[in-house]
């Protein structure tokens, strides 16, 4: 199947680019919880919800840094109410 049919740039199963840390306790990955909850639109509280989701997964030692960088997304959707 050509990868642009289907308006699909990737393929249904791309887990060869999906790194573990995409998914939350190999449950939910962070695409479905925002189709689900209607935020897949919506930029920052997107990105609030990645970072937290995902906080500290990929680097342990990141864990404050990705919720600091979930609290810039947050204000920044606070500054525009």
């Amino acid at each position: 199947m050509n990868m642009w049919q289907n308006n699909r740039v990737m393929p249904e199963d791309y887990s060869d680019v999906k790194p573990a840390h995409y998914k939350v306790n190999d449950v939910y990955e962070v695409f479905n919880v925002l189709e689900a909850w209607e935020l897949d639109k919506d930029f920052y509280l997107g990105n609030v919800i990645k970072y937290v989701a995902r906080a500290g997964k990929k680097n342990p030692d990141n864990y404050k840094e990705d919720l600091q960088k979930a609290l810039v997304y947050l204000q920044r959707r606070i500054d525009r109410l």
